[in-house]
């Protein structure tokens, strides 16, 4: 039975829109019987997440999409900000020993580990708390599918080595289908030259990036909601934006306006 483990709740600023309760409903009309929130750098729905998903007797995943700051690229540039931005897994809880380190690192990332302002882990955290975690290898943002997008086939398998070597049987390579169009390239990437037996099991993660509950259904397969496509949706952010443009000509409730379209229709 395939399982979303790659999922943003309203509790993903900018990047989700789904509402906790919504997600157990729509999992169940489309039988699943199983279900990961994976929110940026929190997990502040954690809570209701559990305990909605067992009362539709559902199984709860609880992850994050965590930001990993390498420790050899934290230089500071002549405006004082890093040079690198971090990059993206995905962790799940195997267990409640992954549940307290997710937790703990997660506050670390918020009192000490702030880079350009994003709240990250390192590899120092990662080595010392990664029991009970299951790590993906993360999407488009992911540190591994930057250095193959840009051709560094040789840093993303030195990523990827030092994951398969901490995690061991817990690290799996995420293909995903969103439809962008350097997705079919990246996958095919990541299934010849990182899983190659050289260097990793062939463990793989097929997964959805799902940011949206509900929506008619369409042909496309660029999706990122059950059953509605991306084109739609960026159609009805732009219709939303027009509205409340011609609605609105003061210049302050207009930028208000348009921040709650990002919050909940991008």
């Amino acid at each position: 039975m395939f399982t979303h483990l790659h999922i943003h709740t309203q509790y993903s600023l900018l990047e989700g829109a789904i509402r906790i309760k919504d997600l157990a409903a729509a999992l169940k009309e489309k039988g699943y019987d199983s279900c990961a929130i994976t929110d940026h750098g929190n997990m502040f729905g954690a809570i209701e997440f559990y305990h909605t998903m067992k009362a539709a007797n559902l199984k709860p995943i609880i992850g994050v999409g965590a930001s990993v700051a390498e420790e050899s690229e934290q230089q500071l540039n002549y405006y004082g900000r890093k040079k690198s931005s971090p990059g993206q897994i995905q962790l799940l809880c195997l267990n409640r020993a992954g549940y307290q380190n997710l937790s703990f690192m997660l506050s670390l990332s918020y009192t000490d580990g702030k880079v350009n302002g994003t709240p990250c882990i390192n590899y120092q955290l990662l080595e010392k708390y990664n029991e009970g975690l299951i790590a993906l290898s993360g999407g488009m943002n992911s540190q591994i599918n930057r250095f193959l997008l840009n051709g560094r086939i040789d840093e993303a398998r030195r990523i990827a080595i030092w994951y398969r070597d901490l995690f061991c049987d817990r690290y799996y390579i995420e293909l995903q289908n969103t439809g962008l169009p350097d997705q079919k390239s990246l996958n095919s990437l990541l299934s010849s030259s990182i899983s190659s037996a050289a260097f990793l099991k062939r463990s793989y993660s097929w997964s959805r990036f799902i940011r949206f509950a509900r929506g008619s259904s369409s042909s496309s397969s660029s999706t990122d909601c059950l059953g509605k496509s991306i084109r739609d949706l960026i159609s009805a952010r732009k219709a939303a934006i027009t509205r409340y443009s011609a609605a609105s000509s003061n210049r302050i409730s207009l930028r208000a306006s348009m921040y709650c379209i990002y919050c909940f229709v991008i």
